[in-house]
Formats: C-alpha cells, structure tokens, sequence
C-alpha cells in the first residue's frame, strides 16, 4: 500500500530522505506543469523547480498541516515563479517549443509548434487547466479540490479549453 501525502511528510519532517524522495517523485510532475502554465520557458521551470524542492526541505518543519503538502508545494513554486518573472521583467515569460527535441522528424516540429502557437492563444485559465491535467496528470478530483469547484465544473471548463484549443489548432472562429 503506498503511503499517503500526510504520513510521508511527517516522516520527511523527521528527516526520512526516503519519505521526502517518494514525496518529490509525487508533486514534481504536477509542481513543473504549474509553474510551466504560468511560465513557459522550461529551463526557468527547471531551475525554479529545483529551488522550490530545496526551500520546502529546508522548510517543511515549519507545514504545520501535512495534508496540505501539494498545496503548499503549488503555492511555494506560485511565489517563486512571481519573483522570478517580477526581477526579470525584459524577459519574455514563453518560449517557443524546441523543435529540436523533435530531432528530424520535421512533421513532428511543425506540429509541436502549431500546438505550442495554439495553447498560447488561450485565456492564461484555460491554458493552464489543460497544462496541469495533461501534462501535470492531475485528476479531475484534485484539480476540482485547487479550484474550489465540484467535479463537475472542472468537467466543464476542461471540454470548453479542448473546444478552444481545436478552434486554435483548425482556425475555426
């Protein structure tokens, strides 16, 4: 049985690297495509990700709510995610897709980069829902518990951001 989010922080707040490393495994995913809905620009993404995983370490005695950890994880890479575009305001917040990831395939490449083009047309919540539940593989249930909605919303919004995204994708007003 795999242990929850609040016994794997108490354990980690005891210093176990084993409950803190099963911890990150957990959130990193989910934590990178939050701050990459806000922020595209993946080594920005990685490299506040790195920092939001030493400051919770170096923080996570004073979580007084161990359930709240995902939480308080999102809300720590948020902060740092502000910061870093308040102190860089020349900078661009998006970057295009790197094509060269697509190697040779250069159908591939244009694809990825009308995908990339397509989602930077959506409202910031729209994009940002999709990037959480598709990349980040967060569920409907845990994306309705963040926003504060029933499923069923969530349900919603996400069937209105695929329409927006294939209008996107096809031009179609």
């Amino acid at each position: 049985m795999t242990p929850d989010d609040e016994s794997l922080v108490v354990a980690a707040q005891h210093g176990d690297l084993a409950a803190w490393s099963t911890l990150c495994a957990r959130h990193l995913p989910r934590l990178a495509a939050y701050i990459g809905s806000r922020l595209r620009r993946p080594e920005v993404v990685e490299r506040l990700v790195a920092d939001v995983v030493a400051g919770a370490w170096k923080h996570l005695p004073e979580l007084d709510q161990p359930a709240e950890f995902a939480a308080w994880l999102r809300k720590t890479g948020g902060s740092l995610a502000l910061q870093w575009s308040r102190k860089h305001p020349d900078e661009p917040v998006a970057a295009p897709f790197p094509v060269a990831r697509c190697g040779d395939d250069a159908d591939l490449a244009a694809r990825m980069t009308r995908l990339d083009a397509a989602l930077g047309t959506l409202p910031d919540a729209q994009r940002m829902l999709l990037e959480q539940h598709f990349r980040g593989q967060v569920d409907l249930d845990a994306l309705a518990a963040g926003m504060h909605l029933q499923r069923e919303g969530v349900e919603v919004m996400l069937e209105e951001a695929l329409i927006a995204l294939d209008r996107a994708l096809t031009g179609t007003p």
